[in-house]
């Protein structure tokens, strides 16, 4: 809620606040509470709104002069990477969910039609809000890509705990398992290929100029946002897919 007080008047309007038990809290330590729930924060994670369209820009337009200050032998390749928007969210990407500005359509449920209809779906037209929890030591930040994962991955996967079989005493050794990870899972490394074709020294021996290459997963969405969640233990992340 925004409120609009007279010159002068906004001093006593906080001491009456204050008095009445409210309770002030600055931008930083709301954006520090809301990453470490894992909950979404105007207006950097609603890109579909104009603020968070605009919010957006801006940050892309620093990461894009931080990038250019940088020497030339200095600066990563980000078509070897396979990168495909470096510098902020490239929602146009995604074809289909975006109006002519380039501002894509999310559809954020009510919380009652969460709480009442879990299990439905939605058909309509658009991306999804997402939570991102990471299994290892990562920590996604804003701007990360997200790819839709191939059936081959999955099998990369190991279950943290098998339960035991016999009676009583396999039910119990189940619940430890499940509550107590085994130290020998390992977390699975789902990286993406060198692309060298998009090596500098091969386009300027061809003169070519940098090209979109394609990752052998297909990008689904991005991240708006992330952080270390004390909360979860692990690193978390916002953003739409």
């Amino acid at each position: 809620v925004d409120v609009l007080s007279a010159p002068g008047v906004h001093r006593k309007l906080w001491l009456r606040c204050h008095f009445a038990g409210a309770r002030g809290m600055g931008f930083r330590d709301r954006h520090y509470l809301l990453a470490d729930a894992g909950l979404p924060e105007f207006p950097q994670d609603f890109p579909d709104t104009q603020a968070g369209q605009q919010e957006a820009a801006s940050q892309a337009a620093d990461s894009l002069r931080r990038f250019e200050r940088r020497l030339p032998k200095k600066r990563p390749n980000f078509g070897v990477l396979g990168i495909a928007a470096p510098h902020g969210p490239d929602w146009g990407s995604l074809s289909a969910v975006c109006d002519p500005t380039g501002r894509p359509t999310i559809c954020r449920p009510s919380q009652l039609q969460l709480l009442t209809r879990r299990h439905c779906f939605y058909s309509q037209p658009g991306l999804l809000p997402v939570r991102v929890l990471s299994l290892g030591r990562g920590v996604p930040r804003g701007g990360c890509h997200l790819y839709r994962p191939a059936a081959s991955d999955f099998e990369q996967v190991k279950p943290r705990g098998q339960p035991s079989k016999g009676g009583a005493g396999g039910a119990r050794a189940h619940l430890v398992s499940v509550s107590c990870p085994s130290p020998a899972s390992e977390t699975p490394t789902l990286e993406e290929p060198e692309h060298r074709s998009q090596k500098m020294s091969r386009l300027r021996r061809r003169q070519q100029e940098p090209a979109k290459v394609e990752t052998i997963r297909p990008l689904v969405g991005f991240l708006t946002s992330g952080g270390f969640s004390y909360h979860h233990g692990r690193g978390v992340g916002v953003g739409a897919v």
